[in-house]
């Protein structure tokens, strides 16, 4: 049976949501969204720099549309697909989708497109980088022969398109080709699988005969009787932050393949810090534990051998009595025990498996033991809100009353312990603030208080470095509420507590370049945004900016931006209306 024009639409959409990547149609006139996905473009749109794209966008479009032939573009470090689409020879539309990259980002490319985008030196205490870097390991990858296999599947969508009447040699063609790519999302796939098998509020399924396929495709025949959960160590105060999040991303990733490759396991994360994996081994009770010592020994060598990390692991058996997600929770703590001995694993012994302890009582536990071993606390806190997940549910205002109170548990200690002041952590809540305020699901505030723990720990392991963060962290903020007022590096570095030499090099060091440029580019970047949203005169926003008048506004804009402020505003304009005709269409 021929799938009619409505489906073979549907499935297309699914195919880009699948590989979850952004696909949109342009006609000519406007633009036709198919599939939206988080990516780097939000941020260009953001910080004003989206013009830049739309010379490429239109390069790319008027060479396909010419050639009537595929055009693979490069912009900003990334890649976009400009496909064709054909209708007796004649191009009725293009086809284009991205962004996607050909390789995994190092962390000196991330950075190199974070300052492209905003001006700013990249740091993971930054919420808005956090996101940032977030979206940036989700891209998709497409190395070697799946590109090319992706290429002949936008060739095949773009004729299904336009295919009358059957089309089911099409349609096989499409889902071959979609097999052939299944790889590169598979890593994705089972870290949302071993979280879903984790959590208390859809655990049971996986236990349900219906869901025997699902388990099939993450690799497995039976559901998890087994968990295991190794604790990253790596040498943080040593290391480049973002460097080793990108680092331990990979042995993340790497961790997936291991337990493909093993079989009968399945694979997840424990935040930006820990691997999960869940064992269906078959077998008698020894046969198990010897599989179970094979899988840590190569697990170990690789985190050691690849990626400079060091593993402690904790494991507990699933009892008749206990679920999924209970036994999870053993394991971590029991990985959490281990980490803080420095043993190399912790089990928990079949049916000595107990209830999930309440959140009261794993607050006391947060701060047993932090004086001697700080560097415990990023994954023993990573327990607790694991807890406060399943205990909250989808209730943002519940969660964040939990995270909220455990925070607070865990900084009384280092306030006490004089390695972290009143002042720095009441920005450190204000920060928080602005981060749940942001959030739009309850997973979304998690990561503001994992980054808030894991500052507080660098204190302790280096005291004066973290206090030059934070006290810099406190500086870039003060530019960025205070812009539109005349600044001075002294008065600046009077609000950081630095003398003002001293201030300029560390300011210099951190955000690689001038105090002055850094306040420039800040100006300028709130200069193009009321540019491309009002009807402002210059001079007034010269004023708004922060510049003194509107023709030393004018010199620098040109000068940052390459075209003058009126250019600017003309373009940003002519999209705006675009974009209204193709709303009113």
């Amino acid at each position: 049976m021929t799938a009619p024009h409505s489906l073979r639409i549907s499935t297309i959409g699914y195919v880009f949501q699948t590989l979850r990547v952004c696909a949109t149609l342009w006609d000519g006139r406007q633009w036709w969204p198919i599939y939206f996905y988080d990516s780097q473009n939000t941020f260009e749109v953001q910080h004003g720099v989206e013009s830049e794209r739309n010379p490429y966008n239109a390069r790319c479009l008027e060479e396909a549309w010419r050639d009537k032939k595929i055009v693979h573009g490069h912009h900003a470090g990334l890649s976009d697909m400009f496909v064709p689409v054909l209708s007796k020879k004649r191009v009725e539309a293009i086809l284009v989708t991205g962004p996607f990259s050909t390789s995994r980002a190092t962390s000196a490319e991330i950075l190199e497109r974070w300052r492209w985008l905003t001006g700013r030196q990249g740091h993971p205490g930054d919420p808005e980088f956090a996101y940032y870097l977030s979206i940036t390991l989700s891209t998709l990858v497409l190395e070697g022969p799946h590109l090319v296999t992706y290429r002949r599947l936008l060739v095949s969508l773009a004729r299904m398109m336009t295919a009358d009447g059957r089309s089911g040699a099409l349609e096989k063609e499409v889902e071959a080709l979609c097999a052939e790519l299944e790889p590169v999302r598979f890593v994705d796939r089972m870290w949302e699988g071993a979280q879903s098998m984790v959590d208390d509020r859809t655990t049971r399924v996986w236990s349900s005969p219906n869901y025997a396929p699902h388990l099939a495709l993450l690799g497995i025949r039976r559901a998890p009787d087994l968990v295991l959960v190794g604790l990253v160590h790596g040498k943080r105060s040593s290391s480049d932050p973002v460097d080793e999040a990108v680092r331990r991303d990979a042995f993340q990733r790497a961790c997936v393949e291991v337990a493909r490759s093993t079989g009968e396991i399945v694979a997840g994360k424990v935040g930006d810090h820990g691997v999960t994996f869940l064992s269906a081994f078959a077998g008698s009770k020894e046969r198990k534990r010897h599989r179970l010592e094979q899988l840590i020994d190569r697990v170990t060598l690789l985190g050691r051998k690849e990626y400079g990390l060091s593993l402690h692991f904790g494991s507990s058996a699933v009892s008749s009595a206990a679920r999924l997600s209970a036994t999870y929770q053993e394991a971590l703590g029991a990985a959490e025990s281990a980490l803080s001995q420095g043993a190399r694993l912790v089990g928990v012994e079949r049916g000595s498996a107990r209830a999930l302890s309440p959140l009261w009582k794993l607050r006391q536990e947060l701060v047993r033991g932090v004086e001697e071993r700080a560097g415990a606390m990023p994954p023993r806190f990573d327990r607790y809100v694991e807890a406060v997940a399943m205990h909250s549910g989808h209730r943002i205002d519940l969660a964040r009353a939990h995270l909220d109170a455990g925070f607070e548990t865990v900084a009384k200690v280092f306030v006490k312990g004089g390695v972290l002041d009143q002042k720095s952590f009441g920005e450190m809540c204000e920060a928080l603030d602005r981060a749940a305020a942001e959030a739009r699901t309850v997973t979304d505030v998690f990561p503001a208080y994992r980054r808030a723990v894991v500052d507080m720990v660098a204190a302790v392991e280096n005291p004066v470095a973290a206090r030059h963060d934070r006290s810099l962290r406190r500086a870039v903020e003060y530019i960025h509420q205070r812009y539109s007022e005349p600044l001075s590096a002294p008065k600046v570095a009077s609000v950081a507590g630095f003398a003002p030499k001293y201030f300029s090099y560390l300011f210099r060091r951190r955000e690689k370049m001038t105090f002055e440029a850094y306040l420039r580019r800040v100006r300028v970047e709130r200069a193009r945004q009321l540019l491309g949203s009002t009807d402002l005169n210059l001079a007034r926003v010269a004023e708004l900016s922060g510049f003194r008048s509107a023709q030393y506004f004018c010199h620098v804009f040109r000068g940052t931006c390459g075209t003058t402020p009126t250019e600017f505003r003309r373009h940003a304009l002519a999209r705006m209306a675009r974009r209204a005709r193709g709303k009113r269409s």
